[in-house]
């Protein structure tokens, strides 16, 4: 099935949208070739905005086209992690070939698989809404959402949604933005990223060792609680 023609909205919000990774790119010192960008479809009957990582496409409902969370989210967090992780594995040595290249210095073939894990992706995706607030310019027009959300009666999804997003933000919410050397942590392998900041001390300096974690008790923050309202893109 051909894809049909971008309408006119869809044209301009991908030219500012390409203006808004061209910058998050620089910021992370990274450079990825323009004809990789995502495409931009707008549909209303969406339950809620999302990047689709097979045909490279955010899908975005309406009322989020100008929504600085979602925009954040999805293309400040989501997207360059994608994109960079993909990178930097295909650049890794793994398993037998890792040791022949540190003992013979053997030139690496290239890694292509690593375990999911959501927690991750929904991690550099907070990080993606509080980045955008850095780099955001008047002229992107993007504003906090404050339109309907749409009413989502699936339990199960419900269910699914908090188990996904509220541990992950909660750890992206605490972090020092000031302290994370970005370039580096968004080609980290997901089982680092998670043992160096899924935990009460963050590990920023990425060229240490990781430190044991300490133990304590938390109580539920005000954006664990918020988060629980469905609605918010993932």
């Amino acid at each position: 099935m051909s894809r049909r023609e971008p309408t006119r909205k869809e044209i301009e919000l991908k030219n500012h949208i390409d203006s808004l990774l061209n910058r998050t790119f620089r910021l992370l010192k990274a450079k990825v070739p323009k004809n990789e960008y995502p495409n931009f479809v707008i549909k209303n009957d969406l339950i809620r905005s999302h990047y689709d990582t097979l045909d490279n496409t955010l899908y975005l409902r309406e009322d989020d086209a100008n929504s600085i969370d979602v925009i954040g989210e999805e293309i400040v967090g989501h997207f360059p992690r994608l994109k960079l992780r993909t990178y930097a594995m295909q650049r890794e040595p793994a398993g037998l070939n890792a040791y022949l290249t540190r003992i013979f210095g053997k030139k690496p073939e290239p890694t292509s698989k690593e375990k999911p894990e959501k927690h991750v992706d929904e991690f550099f995706g907070y990080l993606g809404r509080r980045i955008i607030r850095k780099i955001a310019k008047p002229e992107d027009n993007l504003k906090k959402h404050s339109g309907a959300k749409p009413e989502i009666k699936d339990k199960e999804f419900k269910r699914r949604y908090i188990a996904e997003h509220k541990r992950p933000y909660a750890f992206a919410q605490q972090v020092d933005l000031d302290k994370l050397d970005l370039p580096k942590l968004y080609i980290l392998p997901n089982q680092e990223v998670r043992h160096r900041f899924f935990r009460q001390d963050p590990q920023y300096n990425l060229n240490k060792p990781i430190q044991p974690g300490k133990i304590t008790k938390r109580t539920e923050t005000g954006l664990e609680k918020i988060i629980k309202i469905i609605g918010i893109v993932g």
